[in-house]
């Protein structure tokens, strides 16, 4: 599979084909985190777009979660 060596061109591949099926619901992710008592915490976000310097994610920046 072409760029397979490239870990955003294999996303950017994976992403297109969830679209195909699922639309843009293929866009919600979640993102998680595990706190000093090591207890997960998890939201879902949407995915805005996603670069060699990260993803970008659509959030709720009043939220517990956001802060």
């Amino acid at each position: 599979m072409p760029g397979v060596d490239d870990p955003l061109t294999l996303f950017e591949s994976w992403l297109e084909g969830a679209r195909a099926e699922m639309g843009y619901d293929a866009d919600a992710m979640v993102v998680a985190t595990v706190g000093q008592d090591l207890a997960p915490s998890a939201r879902l976000v949407l995915l805005k777009g996603f670069s060699p310097e990260g993803f970008v994610f659509y959030t709720n920046t009043g939220s517990r979660k956001a802060v």
